[in-house]
């Protein structure tokens, strides 16, 4: 894992990931198997993502345990870092299907 160079008040992560999902989840529409319900799930990760930074959790791990695959790169980018590695795509695979 890389070190945290997270640098963004709370406030700016909410919106900075929100924005982010948002904007994500607009171009969805035209790929086959669109779920119209997708941008609930999302915002509902952002919850969790922040009740994990009110326990002390490090910005990057918090979203690493809510978000997986092509929305936990977006989600990354977002906040100013970098894509996400194989492993913690890896470890995020084991949380999902434990």
């Amino acid at each position: 894992m890389s070190e945290n160079t997270f640098k963004l008040p709370p406030g700016a992560i909410r919106q900075s990931l929100v924005h982010a999902l948002t904007a994500y989840d607009r171009k969805q529409p035209i790929r086959p198997g669109y779920n119209r319900f997708a941008l609930g799930h999302y915002m509902k990760a952002i919850q969790a993502i922040m009740e994990e930074l009110d326990a002390g959790t490090p910005p990057r791990q918090a979203i690493t345990h809510n978000l997986c695959g092509r929305l936990l790169d977006v989600a990354l980018k977002s906040i100013g870092e970098p894509e996400s590695s194989m492993d913690e795509q890896r470890q995020n695979f084991r949380l999902v299907s434990a």
